[in-house]
């Protein structure tokens, strides 16, 4: 299986993977707040992108660059662009910073929308095991996240 690598602004790629019902997304690098609502301006109006997919989210190479209030300011966007609440999200974060934002977005995201399930992850595996992938699928899929993340580094 191959995936179709997009970027989204300076400092997201992300690939659709229809047949799993899934999202793969990674963010590298410095991101502000503007640009992650760009981002997600550019990936929700993707012809191909449905909202009824999960999404696995590697932040690990990412360093925010914006504050509580911001991030509160995103939540609030992702409302007024209908933002899935059907859809799984699972984030991966293995370092404190980026899962300490990653749990502040799960908090206040679950605030509003407690049928949205997000969870944090040290690891892709995990993340996979969580969305409800197969011991077969999660192979596949471990396989496709781990070249996904490499071609994220070199780009």
């Amino acid at each position: 299986m191959d995936i179709d690598i997009r970027k989204a602004g300076n400092h997201l790629l992300y690939g659709i993977i229809a047949e799993h019902y899934l999202v793969l997304e990674c963010f590298y690098g410095d991101i502000t707040i503007e640009e992650l609502i760009e981002c997600k301006k550019i990936e929700f109006s993707d012809p191909d992108y449905s909202k009824q997919y999960s999404a696995l989210v590697h932040i690990t190479d990412s360093i925010p660059k914006f504050s509580i209030d911001k991030l509160e300011s995103f939540i609030e966007l992702l409302d007024k662009l209908d933002f899935p609440v059907t859809r799984k999200l699972a984030i991966v974060a293995d370092k404190p910073a980026q899962a300490a934002y990653a749990m502040m977005f799960s908090s206040m995201r679950n605030k509003k929308t407690p049928s949205h399930p997000i969870k944090i992850f040290s690891t892709g595996e995990s993340a996979l095991r969580w969305l409800g992938k197969s011991a077969n699928e999660r192979t596949e899929l471990s396989e496709l996240y781990d070249s996904f993340i490499s071609y994220s580094l070199v780009v």
